[in-house]
């Protein structure tokens, strides 16, 4: 059974997870350059078809979950940042950096600089979302 924050109201798997109590508009996220809002919609929609998601914005972050996260973006000057939650590290071209997340999860790494690139990672996300549970 999920926990609610009883201050910002967000769910979590673990009760009293450590976590933020901040929400940021999206658009506020993406001051540096509008052009990647459009980007950031068609990933939500393209993630969207995937299954229900939640959506989170904190301070300079955008998190993806299922029942747990599944994928971060970072919306950056020239591009977004994606971290792909996978349970290994991934053997894809699009991957320019795997971090070991904890014992379980790899966080993968990849930049995206417009719609055509969504393309490229949505078998990553489909594997991501699979594993979000």
């Amino acid at each position: 059974m999920p926990w609610s924050c009883p201050l910002c109201k967000k769910e979590f798997v673990k009760q009293n997870q450590y976590h933020k109590c901040e929400t940021i508009p999206v658009d506020v996220l993406f001051k540096f350059n509008h052009k990647f809002l459009a980007l950031y919609r068609e990933l939500i929609k393209q993630a969207g078809r995937l299954g229900k998601i939640k959506i989170t914005t904190s301070l300079k972050a955008i998190s993806l979950s299922r029942q747990t996260c599944f994928a971060v973006l970072y919306p950056k000057k020239d591009g977004v940042d994606i971290g792909i939650f996978l349970d290994s590290a991934a053997d894809d071209f699009v991957v320019y950096k795997k971090v070991s997340y904890t014992k379980i999860k790899t966080v993968n790494w990849v930049r995206i600089y417009d719609t055509a690139d969504i393309k490229e990672i949505k078998g990553l996300m489909k594997k991501a979302y699979s594993i979000a549970l």
